[in-house]
């Protein structure tokens, strides 16, 4: 059996309410974490654009951990874009994640509490490792890596059209590349969490000697299978994502600009419902008859529920996508991108539909497809449910993270 461990999670961002995916990862990982008998105490930058009041945090949230924020203003400024350019030499995120309050409440932490584990949710957060070393040598420190930070960026540059954003995109993804390259070869962490095996490959070719685990993203399927998906049959295709990240921009732009006449044409009466906290002004500027762009909503399950069947259609990103997770748990059924698709071996045809990134004419006649056959539908989503079930169950998942976090303890790994 597994110890029991004293866990200490540095957040840059507070991740609840869970607004996007990001957060709900990193919520999902603090619950589970704690939920097998883990103590976890979660210390949490608390930005202009996720901030969160801790007090008004429901009881069963606060239960599951100690929770630590520290305001930060992560603004983007021009200031700070050309400062980062011209005479700095890490990424400007890197930057823009440096607090001063911070280290001095990651200081006051550890003068009360003895961590086995200190687990970064983001290659950012590396800055304060030498803090931890210094303060608590014995502690184990673990990054947890979503995605490849350089991935997003270069793939997002390679679709961008504009050519000073795709020049500034190109050079942020070479300074990210070498920023997560540089902290590999010195092996600046204890452990590193991925949340595909692909990304845990890609970092081993900096370093081969990386201890390394895979872990993703879970569901807790007691909770899932209290509710029921009533459909209305409406013809509604869904979309639901943050729409302040670049890879959910563009593959909404494509799938308007490039997919929906082309399921209009054989669906005259289909409707795309287009949902996701900040939505940028110019995505209501699509707004008309067959398209209904609602911006942020409260419930992500309601708003799916309402939907015949979803679509992720991203051209790029890095990582895995907890919100097909999230609606494949709930009977969903997907037509996705391959990259979308990224670290879920689902099976095309049963679980979901899956297309190529770039093949408009593919994943038009799929969106139809399920439009047209409602039991097609109905029983791709619960064999996506059946698949998660068996692949992403939450307690399993974490379980066997805290064993790859003990075997670092006890040097066996």
């Amino acid at each position: 059996m597994n110890q029991k461990l004293n866990i200490l999670i540095l957040s840059p961002k507070v991740p609840w309410p869970s607004r996007d995916g990001g957060s709900l990862g990193t919520f999902v990982y603090v619950r589970s974490l704690s939920s097998t008998g883990n103590k976890i105490t979660i210390l949490c930058l608390n930005t202009n654009k996720h901030y969160s009041s801790l007090s008004d945090f429901p009881d069963d949230v606060k239960s599951i951990a100690v929770w630590e924020a520290v305001d930060i203003n992560t603004d983007i400024t021009i200031f700070g874009v050309l400062k980062n350019l011209l005479f700095e030499n890490v990424p400007y995120h890197v930057t823009r994640f440096h607090s001063p309050e911070f280290k001095n409440k990651l200081t006051e932490i550890f003068s009360s509490n003895s961590f086995d584990i200190v687990q970064l949710e983001s290659v950012y957060l590396c800055q304060y490792i030498s803090l931890i070393r210094e303060i608590s040598p014995k502690t184990k420190i673990i990054l947890r890596a979503p995605n490849l930070e350089n991935e997003i960026w270069k793939r997002n540059a390679q679709g961008e059209k504009n050519i000073l954003k795709k020049l500034y995109k190109s050079f942020t993804a070479k300074r990210n590349y070498e920023y997560e390259k540089k902290c590999a070869e010195k092996n600046i962490w204890d452990g590193l969490v991925t949340v595909i095996k692909r990304d845990s490959d890609a970092y081993k070719k900096f370093n081969p000697e990386l201890k390394t685990h895979v872990a993703p993203f879970g569901s807790l399927f007691n909770k899932n299978e209290k509710q029921e998906i009533e459909k209305e049959n409406k013809n509604i295709a869904g979309f639901l994502g943050a729409m302040d990240w670049l890879p959910n921009q563009e593959g909404v732009e494509w799938f308007l600009d490039s997919v929906w006449s082309k399921v209009l044409k054989e669906v005259p009466d289909a409707k795309f419902h287009l949902a996701g906290r900040s939505m940028p002004q110019r995505y209501f500027e699509y707004a008309s008859e067959s398209v209904i762009v609602l911006g942020e909503v409260d419930d992500a399950f309601q708003f799916m529920s309402s939907c015949d069947m979803m679509v992720v259609p991203l051209k790029s990103g890095s990582g895995m996508r907890v919100k097909i997770i999230e609606s494949m748990s709930w009977g969903v059924a997907l037509v996705a991108s391959q990259t979308a698709l990224e670290g879920i071996e689902a099976s095309d045809g049963r679980d979901v539909f899956i297309t190529r990134d770039d093949d408009a004419d593919l994943f038009a006649r799929r969106t139809v497809e399920l439009l047209q056959n409602k039991y097609l539908a109905s029983e791709m989503g619960e064999n996506a449910k059946i698949f998660v079930r068996e692949n992403f169950d939450e307690n399993e998942i974490a379980r066997k993270m805290s064993g790859f976090y003990c075997s670092l303890i006890q040097n066996i790994h």
